[in-house]
């Protein structure tokens, strides 16, 4: 097995992503870091060390709600971010991991009415999270 070799770079987008666990963040948000940082990388090695991290299974790539960019989010440690949907607020950015029970009764209810199997690694629910609710005065059910 090659050894991996890990740049500055490498090393300060995996810490970026590690702490956006809850949030999803595109291409852009990661070279605004490095930016703040003091990390001189173009855009090119930005996406090479997302999709590295892709292929190691370090993070999820889906698509923005708007269907405009590329988002990444983390995958969770037990791998268990490709048997369920995930939730994310367009407010915030902040993903909710669906549990699995209510993620079987989904998946049943959708596969019985539908006949549709989810893919859950290309799918979210977008809306607003509760505590966005609660800053733009939404009664949170």
């Amino acid at each position: 097995m090659a050894r991996e070799y890990k740049t500055r770079i490498s090393q300060a987008i995996e810490a970026f992503a590690a702490e956006r666990q809850d949030r999803g963040f595109c291409a852009a948000d990661v070279s605004v870091y490095l930016d703040e940082n003091g990390i001189d990388a173009n855009t090119t090695t930005v996406y090479r060390n997302l999709d590295r991290m892709v292929t190691q299974d370090k993070l999820i790539k889906y698509q923005s709600a708007d269907g405009g960019s590329s988002m990444y989010r983390m995958e969770k440690a037990d791998h268990s971010c490709h048997e369920h949907l995930h939730m994310q607020c367009v407010k915030c950015g902040r993903v909710i991991h669906i549990d699995r029970d209510t993620m079987n009764h989904i998946a049943k209810g959708v596969q019985e009415r539908y006949g549709f199997m989810i893919d859950c690694d290309r799918s979210s629910i977008c809306g607003i999270c509760k505590d966005c609710q609660r800053r733009c005065g939404v009664a949170v059910v």
